[in-house]
């Protein structure tokens, strides 16, 4: 079910290669006193979450899902199949980044700086923490097959496959 032209290892290192960027623009902003410059700075911080956790998904035998619907319902699943998951809670601090970063930074212009660098901080977190996890999962006893299933369910459903 995985596609074979993703390479889980891309998607972290992508995640973390859009992180630096939301510094630097962030830092642009600081400098500039540009409001787009925030705004960009807290896409490519959200879009850093987004690849993270496209990169757990891949790297536990899922894939890389095409949207957020998909993307939310692959990792509420794992989070309910994996406690290590479930302990981190990566579902609900997932989307509270897209809340703050993509709704209220980018769409909304309505962040402030002081916010934007607790919500670094929360995405550096989210990074580390993702990463952690996607090797303990692959280093762990093959994932139930009862999660591969609902994985392929899933697959059905936003896939029509």
């Amino acid at each position: 079910m995985q596609d074979e032209r993703i390479s889980p290892y891309d998607l972290i290192s992508d995640a973390y290669k859009a992180l630096e960027q939301a510094k630097k623009e962030f830092d642009e902003y600081i400098r500039e006193k540009e409001p787009m410059k925030l705004r960009d700075a807290c896409e490519k911080a959200w879009l850093s979450v987004v690849l993270a956790t496209d990169y757990l998904l891949v790297r536990v035998s899922a894939y890389k899902p095409r949207g957020r619907a998909e993307r939310k319902k692959l990792l509420e699943t794992l989070e309910k199949n994996v406690e290590e998951v479930k302990k981190l809670g990566l579902a609900d601090r997932m989307f509270a980044r897209s809340e703050r970063l993509h709704s209220d930074g980018f769409y909304e212009g309505s962040m402030d700086e002081e916010s934007f660098r607790t919500e670094i901080e929360k995405v550096e977190r989210y990074l580390s923490d993702v990463q952690k996890v996607a090797e303990d999962i692959s280093m762990s006893p093959k994932l139930s097959d009862q999660l591969l299933k609902s994985f392929r369910e899933i697959a059905r459903r936003y896939r029509k496959v």
